[in-house]
């Protein structure tokens, strides 16, 4: 999986046109939604905007202080993270009217793309471990992040109580169990069975994988191109409300 994703983005980032693209859209579109948001004589402050930008900052940089966990469940915390901050502003926008509110929200999303090109060693640490698509043997280093994550989360799935030493690792623990929690499924026989354990594992394994074909870095690119392309086509774009 690494190997082609990894061949994908190096042909995709050595074009040229790409490159074209980047600089003409969404440079100009990132430089544009800088000024406005700075600007207090025409723009008036976005609370919105500086609360994802805590967000991120937050869960981004305390996570290393949650030295219990490895490194690659942490990754997988942090992607989840911020997908669920970008999905979150996509809900927003589908009710989103004023062309203003629009065009912030826009600009948010631009943010939390961006950080996911700033944690790309998120994606390098589950790549390692995940196996081909193809391949269901599971390697010692792959069965270990599995039940780990398993072992985080089962106290909350199960007795719907969280036992966390600060705010971030709650967070942290509740996170990942929303994540699972997102692909649903139903089995009526005994938790404490091969089988079950194996149903979580292929839930997690989707997970993950969702999570780096849906945000790797080619994927953000291209994201990040129709988010500014959209920002240009709204007429306040030009200052205009």
């Amino acid at each position: 999986m690494k190997t082609i994703l990894t061949l994908l983005t190096v042909f995709l980032l050595s074009s040229g046109s790409l490159n074209a693209q980047i600089d003409k859209i969404l440079g100009k579109i990132l430089e544009k939604t800088q000024e406005k948001s700075q600007n207090n004589d025409t723009e008036v402050n976005n609370p919105e905007m500086d609360n994802i930008k805590n967000l991120i900052k937050n869960f981004t940089t305390g996570i290393n202080d949650l030295d219990k966990y490895s490194a690659e469940l942490k990754c997988a915390y942090v992607l989840l993270k911020l997908g669920g901050t970008y999905e979150s502003l996509d809900s927003e926008l589908g009710n989103a009217a004023l062309c203003k509110e629009q065009y912030d929200l826009y600009g948010m999303q631009l943010m939390v793309l961006a950080s996911f090109t700033s944690v790309g060693y998120c994606f390098d640490n589950l790549m390692e471990i995940i196996p081909e698509a193809d391949d269901k043997i599971l390697t010692p280093e792959y069965k270990k992040f599995l039940d780990e994550y398993i072992n985080t989360v089962s106290q909350t799935m199960v007795a719907g109580t969280i036992s966390a030493n600060s705010e971030l690792e709650k967070d942290f623990i509740k996170t990942l169990t929303q994540g699972l929690m997102t692909f649903d499924f139903v089995y009526a026989g005994d938790k404490d069975s091969n089988t079950y354990k194996l149903l979580i594992y292929n839930h997690i394994d989707k997970l993950l994988r969702y999570l780096i074909l849906e945000y790797y870095p080619v994927e953000v690119l291209a994201k990040s191109i129709k988010i500014g392309t959209q920002m240009k086509a709204l007429h306040c774009s030009n200052g205009r409300t």
